[in-house]
């Protein structure tokens, strides 16, 4: 332990957060073979191991995040050294991360509510950031609740449900063809061009057919992409404006059509094809000094989506 290479725990922080020893490279500006070698020194340290090699890239054991919990507040404490102090915000003051979906389907739609005015809240989107990177800034308080489609299982981080999406749709434009139906063939479905709202893990792609879509029907369509966006907004417009459809939640469909007064058409989708409901979390973290604050604007969260059907 007296030659350990303080380096390597800022290489062990660059290639959780990061997913693997290229994106982590190209961060620390190395070549990926050095931090390659860099995390086999660290595991030389440590008994257990570290990293799990998957198809997505390196997955944390749960001894490294152990690791790298403590690792974080390290970072944290140096870094501590070199800023300039903030002026520490108000009990009332909540920084949120999420997506688009979260800050116009949840948080635009307290404005005016009477509690809900005693907040200052401000919001972050967080489309580029893994699940990892989140908890860290939990943890470090550069924020103070995290809005997503994930469980964060952490021993620091409490997550609790705020809402789920049971219930799907397929939208057009209300001048098509499509719009005269009331639910669609697997033809029309699989023969129409689509758009899809797909971010990263941090908020969920709706109308993924691996991972949201299963069919016991013996069909072998293929859905055909026309469009992607990261703005639920986007999504909606384009299919406004072109014959496309796109699948979504029919809480959030409803929500678009009456708030932006779209010209969209709701139809059932076919029979043959479910879908896995899609959870809603919002996670902070349990030592936050204003937990009791985050915890009632949280309980604000679940009662405004327990009255959305």
């Amino acid at each position: 332990m007296k030659n350990f290479d303080l380096n390597l725990i800022k290489i062990f922080d660059a290639v959780i957060s990061a997913g693997n020893a290229k994106r982590a490279s190209q961060r620390l500006n190395v070549t990926p073979a050095a931090v390659t070698f860099a995390m086999q020194r660290l595991q030389a340290i440590y008994k257990e191991e570290l990293f799990i090699r998957t198809y997505q890239g390196l997955t944390p054991t749960a001894k490294a995040k152990e690791i790298h919990r403590i690792f974080s507040h390290v970072i944290a404490s140096i870094q501590s050294t070199m800023d300039v102090p903030l002026p520490e915000k108000s009990a009332h003051e909540i920084t949120v991360m999420g997506g688009e979906v979260s800050q116009e389907y949840y948080i635009s739609q307290m404005h005016g509510m009477e509690t809900f005015e005693r907040f200052i809240i401000s919001h972050y989107q967080g489309r580029t950031y893994s699940i990892e990177k989140i908890k860290d800034f939990l943890v470090l308080g550069d924020i103070d609740l995290a809005v997503s489609n994930t469980s964060m299982d952490d021993i620091d981080i409490e997550t609790i449900k705020i809402d789920k999406y049971s219930k799907f749709t397929a939208i057009c434009s209300s001048n098509s063809p499509l719009a005269e139906l009331e639910r669609l063939s697997l033809y029309n479905f699989y023969s129409s061009a689509h758009a899809v709202y797909h971010t990263n893990v941090f908020t969920s792609n709706f109308s993924d057919e691996v991972d949201f879509i299963h069919s016991d029907f013996p069909f072998s369509g293929v859905r055909k992409i026309s469009y992607r966006s990261d703005s639920m907004r986007a999504v909606v417009s384009a299919v406004e404006n072109t014959p496309m459809i796109a699948v979504m939640p029919l809480k959030l469909a409803r929500y678009y059509q009456s708030k932006y007064n779209a010209s969209i058409s709701m139809i059932d989708l076919p029979s043959e094809l479910a879908f896995k409901t899609v959870p809603v979390y919002a996670s902070w973290y349990r030592q936050s000094s204003r937990r009791g604050y985050i915890k009632e604007f949280v309980s604000m969260m679940q009662t405004l989506s327990s009255f959305r059907k």
